[in-house]
């Protein structure tokens, strides 16, 4: 059966045909007796659509009876008006889809699934994978300024003070870490060039 490709997709569900075979019949009345369902039962089930037929109700709304097939057999499903209009771009034949609904065994009928909902299945192969976000590492700027005077250090911070921005900055003098935060610009790299040695300006 080609649904057969897609069943182990579905083992989360907890309905298949097979449960409609499962029934005692009154030999004077026959009525079935189902021994695994009853009516307002909520299930789930996977499989394929073998038919559609709409239906104008009295209202003037549409609604579908969908005939769906699995590996056991087949089972009419029932999609009332608004559930119709949330389902349809879905219902084409031999298409494989997910639904679920609750149980109803009419009298002198066989028992079908009222829908909630329906929709299509899409195997996890053929999903669009998702983007992965990239990871931004946030950059910082290093200044070592050991080296300079107190009264070039002094300096130093009212020049970075005037390229204000988003680059956290750590600066290493006497002894002590200083943050800032500047914005990154020619201007700026070489204004610090004036104070110190490429090699103690660093962005990673």
């Amino acid at each position: 059966h080609p649904f057969g490709a897609y069943a182990s997709h579905f083992t989360d569900c907890n309905f298949h045909t097979g449960l409609l075979a499962d029934f005692e019949e009154d030999e004077e009345t026959g009525d079935r007796t189902y021994h695994q369902i009853k009516v307002d039962d909520r299930v789930t089930m996977g499989g394929i659509v073998a038919s559609v037929k709409k239906v104008n109700t009295r209202a003037g709304a549409i609604m579908a009876f969908v005939t769906v097939e699995d590996l056991y057999g087949s089972v009419e499903c029932i999609a009332f008006p608004r559930v119709y209009e949330k389902i349809k771009p879905y219902l084409r034949q031999d298409a494989v889809v997910r639904l679920s609904g609750k149980i109803d065994i009419p009298s002198e009928k066989l028992p079908s699934i009222i829908l909630d909902n329906l929709e299509a299945f899409v195997p996890p192969e053929e999903a669009p994978a998702a983007e992965e976000a990239p990871v931004v590492r946030e950059q910082v700027l290093w200044l070592d300024a050991r080296a300079l005077s107190d009264e070039d250090f002094d300096e130093l911070i009212e020049t970075i003070s005037a390229y204000e921005g988003d680059v956290r900055t750590k600066i290493l003098h006497g002894g002590k870490r200083y943050e800032y935060a500047v914005r990154l610009s020619r201007a700026l790299t070489a204004e610090l060039r004036t104070f110190l040695p490429e090699s103690c300006v660093k962005l990673v």
